[in-house]
């Protein structure tokens, strides 16, 4: 059963999000705890290999423990490389926070000690009908709470400046 949790967000798309997500999946998952990576919605998709695939939805189920199928990982992909609810909008999809929580279910009940979840986007990015990715941050905090009794999600905070710091 989950006992820890971190929502990793930041300023903007490619601002280092995956990059975070999936050094912490690595080290926690060779320090023997059972990580798993989950990003609830992304937008922008390939054809590889016979399917489309999302680059960080890859990387992360790469780095998770028993690597989950895709759509564990990512629920909801959209093909076009847009905001995630414009992109839901152009292939008739509708995106509700219930809907979210739902598919995100699968994901928050495997086998694993560590769920890390990475926002799409920036903080304030659109996801569903003028609500940001933090009602999603607050749904999940409020969903593993039920599961683990004063499990609350760590939110780690991606910015440029941060990154810069870093490759300097």
């Amino acid at each position: 059963m989950i006992s820890e949790g971190f929502f990793i967000t930041g300023t903007d798309t490619n601002v280092g999000k995956t990059t975070y997500a999936c050094q912490l999946l690595k080290e926690l998952n060779e320090s023997g705890k059972r990580a798993v990576g989950l990003k609830p919605i992304a937008s922008g998709r390939e054809w590889v290999e016979g399917q489309w695939v999302n680059a960080d939805t890859f990387a992360l189920q790469q780095l998770s423990f028993n690597q989950p199928p895709m759509d564990w990982v990512t629920p909801f992909s959209f093909n076009e490389p847009v905001a995630p609810h414009i992109a839901a909008l152009h292939e008739g999809v509708v995106l509700t926070v219930e809907a979210i929580m739902a598919a995100c279910q699968i994901s928050l009940n495997q086998a694993a000690d560590v769920v890390i979840i990475e926002g799409a986007g920036g903080l304030l990015a659109i996801i569903v009908h003028m609500l940001s990715i933090i009602i999603i941050h607050y749904q999940l905090d409020l969903y593993l709470n039920h599961l683990q009794k004063n499990l609350c999600l760590i939110v780690i905070y991606v910015n440029i400046y941060l990154l810069q710091l870093q490759i300097i």
